[in-house]
């Protein structure tokens, strides 16, 4: 799935932040000038390591 980066590449900023319980990641422009995302929901990063 080509979407699979674009899943990915969030999920990495908001494991970098170490937070407890990312509620929501704010998504910059990417590289291509879309924009992908201007927020993202993660309830399920806090299982991640």
């Amino acid at each position: 799935m080509e979407n699979t980066y674009k899943i990915l590449n969030p999920l990495m900023i908001a494991a970098v932040m170490e937070q407890p319980t990312p509620v929501m990641v704010h998504i910059f422009p990417q590289k291509s000038g879309e924009r992908l995302w201007d927020y993202m929901l993660f309830p399920f990063l806090s299982v991640l390591p």
